[in-house]
């Protein structure tokens, strides 16, 4: 009979998991034809650690868009807290943390993530309306308070930065250049936004 897996040996398997899976993501460019035994070879594991952690793989992506997510919303609080204007600010997010070279944004496409939770049950829903939109719009009323229409705003913003990041049509030097400029109208609009974290 195989040793009972301790809660702590689990968040660990589980994180590891996670780990190796995002980068596989990264160096297969997207989640496309990765599968289980991709996942478990990357991280060195059997077939029945991963399930005794995970019922599926697109269980497990979830994880992985979650923590990618969650990662995002923790460096963008960090750079708050950082004494420099909005514009540098918004700069440096953008540069350093939304389209920096660990980022999934440039592989993870909304038709990807509808794929994932198609094959998940009910009570997924939730997070998959928090990665289609509604984690950005959350954090824009909660943290930013912003109102509806500036929250659906940003959202808009950040759709257009992700449509561009994935587009395969355009030259690298278009897309840089695009980039550079969606960037800029992020800047203005936070400028033009100016908001005061909670407990001010």
């Amino acid at each position: 009979m195989p040793k009972p897996i301790t809660e702590y040996e689990r968040e660990q398997t589980k994180k590891a998991i996670v780990r190796h899976t995002h980068q596989l993501i990264l160096d297969r460019k997207g989640i496309k034809n990765i599968t289980v035994d991709d996942i478990i070879h990357s991280a060195s594991m059997g077939k029945s650690t991963f399930y005794s952690v995970y019922k599926s793989k697109e269980a497990c992506l979830c994880d992985v868009l979650e923590n990618h997510l969650l990662g995002v919303l923790e460096k963008a609080d960090s750079l708050r807290q950082e004494e420099m204007t909005s514009e540098e600010r918004t700069r440096r997010f953008f540069r350093e943390v939304y389209l920096a070279k660990d980022s999934l944004v440039s592989f993870i496409t909304v038709s990807a993530i509808e794929s994932i939770f198609r094959k998940l049950p009910p009570e997924y829903k939730e997070k998959e309306q928090m990665f289609l939109g509604g984690g950005v719009k959350k954090y824009a009323i909660d943290q930013l308070r912003y109102d509806e229409t500036q929250s659906e705003t940003l959202f808009a913003l950040f759709c257009c930065i992700d449509y561009i990041v994935v587009d395969r049509f355009i030259s690298e030097r278009a897309r840089e250049k695009t980039l550079n400029y969606l960037v800029e109208m992020m800047v203005t609009f936070f400028k033009n936004n100016q908001y005061e974290t909670k407990g001010d």
